[in-house]
């Protein structure tokens, strides 16, 4: 695996994981058990979306740029 990849799956991971917990966290305010939030197949899904868009977009907008060998 190159370093790109390695980088991108590290920092878009984990702000696809993060993410998806803190957004997950805010239901808990509307009263709803933590169970159920977060033992579900909408929090899976939530999860994955996060962290594909983490590794693809995310990671891409910060990825260190090489400098130019003058």
């Amino acid at each position: 695996m190159s370093e790109k990849w390695k980088y991108r799956v590290k920092i878009g991971g984990t702000w696809g994981i993060l993410t998806a917990i803190l957004t997950s966290l805010f239901k808990l305010a509307d009263h709803q058990s933590f169970v159920d939030i977060f033992f579900s197949y909408r929090f899976l899904a939530e999860l994955i979306t996060y962290t594909l868009v983490g590794i693809f977009f995310f990671a891409n907008a910060f990825s260190p740029k090489k400098k130019a060998n003058k």
